[in-house]
């Protein structure tokens, strides 16, 4: 098939034909057809297109994307509700290709397929999409539709969508599914809010995260108060769903400038205590962990921006500044990370002396160096990080140079 990229039709077309074909038969005539282009080679690979062998199927659908995806319509039905992992991921391509109001929604159903790889990649490819004038109404009222299912896996990938592309009218129901039973739909959920950014649901995303938090803190006093043992009905999985939800939903409440919630996150900037002992209970209170800590700065520096802060600037500047060797720094990485790029974001110009001090030698490899380095862009204009090679020794091989010169 590769020596010979075309002529080959009539090979192909007698072992597909034989009496006793078998799965061997097929498979070669496939590939004898791989790198064919014509008519007639089209004509060929389009019936082992729906050859229900899926690894025959595969390679006639792959060199059909390949030369003329428009071909493939006709069994357009057929490879999307395939058996075959990589007939269906070779579909999802297809329909991409196509570029057309059906094939959009017949790619909207691999949103909710079994297979992760696949859903992710309608679910970018659906998005894409949406950029073309065209096709817009078609993908976002194929994703709504999914949209109001219960259709778990369609659900997660249906709201990435909707928030990618910015469609503000699924945000009720966006509201609705942030109390999912289902884990990644709740997140997935709170993140499209975010991106959405609409202010109305301010008020309903803000009961939820005082819900949260205050359970949260319950939870982590029971938790502290029966440690080394959890208390029964305690579910750490479920907490650190609820941790990654609160991260979502307080940085949307900093997006849409939801001012009511401004003294509600202060509670979120001391920095926590370190337990004593070997073996310390976990951190549950959203208060205490780092990520929603770090989304609460984030979002008091949105609230304050474009007008000053004394209270709010002095001690976003503590926690940068929580960096001595001895005793260990309270504050990790993270959290004064996200203290330096909210004072960015707060045009706090009293803070360059402070960030030119810890923005190091090797700011790219840091993450507090390297935000920074971009809020000392973003306040003095100075470069942006870049990255550099980093010379590592490592000893101990079976052979070695004499010296590091040879």
């Amino acid at each position: 098939g590769r020596i010979h990229p075309h002529g080959l039709e009539n090979e192909a077309r007698q072992l597909m034909e034989a009496p006793s074909p078998g799965i061997a038969n097929h498979i070669v005539a496939a590939h004898l057809l791989r790198f064919h282009s014509g008519a007639a080679a089209e004509d060929l690979l389009l019936k082992m297109a729906v050859d229900p062998q899926g690894v025959v199927a595969a390679v006639a659908l792959a060199r059909l994307n390949e030369i003329n995806t428009a071909r493939i319509t006709v069994v357009n039905k057929h490879i999307v509700a395939s058996p075959d992992t990589n007939v269906r991921r070779l579909a999802g391509q297809s329909l991409a290709q196509q570029r057309t109001t059906e094939s959009v929604k017949l790619l909207a159903r691999l949103l909710d397929d079994s297979i992760p790889d696949i859903r992710r990649l309608v679910a970018g490819r659906m998005v894409e999409l949406d950029a073309d004038p065209s096709l817009r109404a078609s993908v976002r009222a194929a994703t709504f539709d999914l949209l109001q299912s219960d259709r778990r896996r369609g659900l997660e990938q249906a709201a990435m969508v909707m928030g990618a592309v910015d469609h503000e009218p699924a945000a009720p129901r966006l509201l609705e599914l942030l109390d999912s039973k289902h884990p990644r739909v709740a997140v997935a959920s709170a993140w499209a809010l975010r991106r959405l950014a609409v202010e109305p649901t301010g008020d309903a995303m803000f009961e939820i995260v005082q819900r949260d938090t205050e359970l949260s803190i319950a939870v982590d006093q029971q938790v502290m108060n029966t440690w080394p043992q959890l208390p029964p009905g305690v579910n750490l999985a479920a907490i650190a769903v609820m941790h990654a939800r609160l991260v979502q939903l307080i940085q949307a409440l900093g997006n849409i400038r939801h001012r009511d919630c401004e003294t509600f996150l202060q509670r979120f900037l001391p920095t926590p205590e370190e337990r004593p002992g070997m073996n310390p209970p976990p951190v549950l209170a959203a208060t205490l962990v780092t990520e929603t800590r770090s989304a609460a700065m984030w979002s008091l520096a949105k609230l304050s921006a474009h007008r000053r802060n004394p209270e709010l600037t002095s001690r976003l500047i503590e926690i940068l500044q929580d960096a001595a060797p001895e005793p260990p720094p309270n504050e990790p990485s993270r959290t004064r990370a996200a203290a330096a790029v909210s004072l960015a974001l707060m045009d706090a110009g009293e803070a360059v002396p402070i960030l030119r001090r810890f923005r190091g030698p090797q700011a790219a490899h840091h993450p507090v160096g390297a935000a920074c380095g971009r809020a000392l862009h973003r306040l003095a204009g100075d470069p942006l990080p870049q990255t550099v090679p980093i010379k590592v020794l490592q000893r101990g091989w079976f052979l070695e140079p004499i010296s590091d010169q040879h």
